[in-house]
């Protein structure tokens, strides 16, 4: 049972990682807040809670009925059909290489552009 022993244990991590994120909006405690767009991350509390059912009602959990070969098949299909709905509310290629564009790291503020050079 350690897929089990170790997937609750990271639900419970990813759960205080939203609350974490939820606290520091509500009493902004983050002086330049991160642009969140909650509908092309839908897909994920449903892919979280499936993968965690599916452990736990195969041989790795306690639940035990859905057996090797099976629970991979299942686990395929569950997966095949978040990453389509996934790719549906995904953001544009062109907004994500705009919010890259925007980041800048804590080390590189203030420094001027960095020389690429050939061969390095």
């Amino acid at each position: 049972m350690v897929g089990w022993t170790t997937d609750w244990k990271l639900g419970v991590a990813i759960l205080i990682g939203y609350a974490i994120l939820a606290i520091s909006r509500i009493f902004h405690l983050n002086d330049k807040p991160p642009v969140l767009n909650w509908r092309s991350a839908v897909w994920l509390p449903p892919y979280l809670i499936g993968m965690g059912i599916i452990v736990y009602v195969s041989t790795f959990g306690p639940g035990g009925w859905l057996h090797l070969w099976w629970d991979m098949l299942v686990v395929a299909v569950f997966s095949m059909i978040i990453y389509f709905w996934a790719m549906q509310v995904g953001l544009p290629a062109e907004q994500i290489e705009e919010m890259i564009s925007e980041v800048v790291l804590p080390e590189e503020e203030g420094l001027a552009a960095p020389e690429h050079t050939e061969g390095r």
